[in-house]
């Protein structure tokens, strides 16, 4: 337990899940390997772009 708040965790963003994830999101993430237990998928610069503009107007 870390007496966090019930709700410390915003899911609002859990809704662009409705529409799926952009076709070809795949193909632009930029993948880093820390050891051989780790693999990271990070979103270039395009998407991180694209998921501000939808928070903004949500």
């Amino acid at each position: 337990d870390f007496d966090l708040k019930e709700n410390w965790l915003n899911a609002g963003p859990a809704s662009v899940m409705d529409f799926g994830l952009p076709d070809g999101l795949m193909n632009r993430v930029q993948t880093r390997n820390y050891g051989k237990n780790l693999i990271l998928h990070l979103l270039g610069r395009y998407d991180q772009i694209h998921f501000k503009l939808y928070a903004a107007v949500d």
